[in-house]
């Protein structure tokens, strides 16, 4: 179960998905050692577990470190947005940002 909820989190929320997908991991390890002294009968169920949330756990990491490459390298663009939008005070204001942030970031 673990396993699964860290294939949706990497997407939603990737800090979750890494501590979910740790979780599963160790879990599924647990259950797998587990079956494997006749302890319990859902090995396969365990190493799903595992293997599904090794799965989140390593796209969670990815994700978070092409994200934080992103901010890295632009955030002088990322700075001049903000400040843009604070000093927007119509919805025509905001979307004059953020074409001016797209076209900065995409170097155009």
């Amino acid at each position: 179960m673990l396993g699964i909820v860290s294939l949706v989190f990497m997407f939603l929320f990737p800090p979750v998905g890494i501590i979910v997908g740790i979780l599963a991991v160790v879990f599924g390890i647990i259950g797998v050692r587990r079956a494997r002294r006749g302890e319990a009968t859902n090995r396969g169920q365990a190493l799903a577990g595992g293997i599904t949330g090794g799965i989140g756990l390593v796209i969670s990491v990815v994700l978070l470190a092409i994200v934080g490459a992103f901010i890295f390298s632009h955030r002088s663009q990322i700075d001049q947005y903000t400040q843009c939008l604070r000093n927007a005070h119509t919805q025509h204001a905001r979307d004059v940002c953020q074409t001016q942030f797209q076209n900065s970031v995409r170097g155009r």
